[in-house]
């Protein structure tokens, strides 16, 4: 029975298949192949899917998403591009603002891997200049007028304890709630997602890299 509420809970995503629009995404088609290979992380994708369409239900346009490079970030932009591909305004990613905090210890790789993706798949990207991660929130939220960013903190992470699929920030933090679809997966979810459904990801996790 739960098989089958995972199924209908993924209404139309199977239609999907590239396509014009579709251009990168994670081929959907594919997905009862990867749900009889790797059901758990299958599982943990549909809840995941669920959690962004609900925040694009909540925030429409208000709904940004952060975007640093990282394999984490990589599969909530895919998560939210086909969230906006069901919806048929794939082609409005660019009306969501992308989050790009970087530092001075960023790697060349890094910054290449940001704009390559942002070409790709047209997200407007958003690169704060303060110098911190507080500073540069409150920047990028005057910028952009954003309610709501969806994230890639997992369990495990720094300042995850606690945290909620939506969270408001707290403290003397720029008042924002993060969206956090991707809290349960582990690092094998992450790779296994990635991986099966051949998607990008920065060049410096082949070189070892973590």
């Amino acid at each position: 029975r739960e098989r089958e509420r995972e199924r209908e809970r993924m209404g139309d995503i199977g239609s999907i298949t590239g396509g014009e629009d579709g251009e990168g995404l994670f081929l959907p088609h594919k997905m009862k192949e990867f749900e009889k290979l790797h059901p758990g992380t299958h599982s943990k994708v549909v809840l995941s899917l669920e959690i962004v369409q609900d925040a694009y239900a909540r925030y429409g346009d208000r709904l940004g998403v952060s975007f640093n490079g990282g394999k984490d970030a990589c599969v909530v932009l895919e998560l939210f591009r086909l969230v906006l591909a069901q919806a048929g305004h794939l082609r409005d990613l660019h009306c969501h603002p992308a989050l790009y905090y970087r530092d001075d210890s960023c790697f060349r790789e890094v910054d290449d891997f940001v704009r390559e993706r942002r070409k790709s798949v047209g997200m407007r990207l958003v690169k704060t200049k303060s110098l911190g991660m507080k500073e540069g929130l409150q920047e990028f939220i005057d910028a952009t007028s954003c309610a709501a960013i969806l994230m890639g903190t997992r369990t495990g992470d720094p300042h995850s304890i606690g945290l909620t699929p939506f969270a408001e920030t707290d403290g003397d933090w720029p008042r924002v709630v993060r969206v956090n679809p991707i809290l349960t997966w582990t690092y094998a979810d992450v790779w296994c997602f990635l991986r099966f459904f051949q998607l990008p990801y920065c060049v410096l996790y082949d070189n070892g890299y973590t």
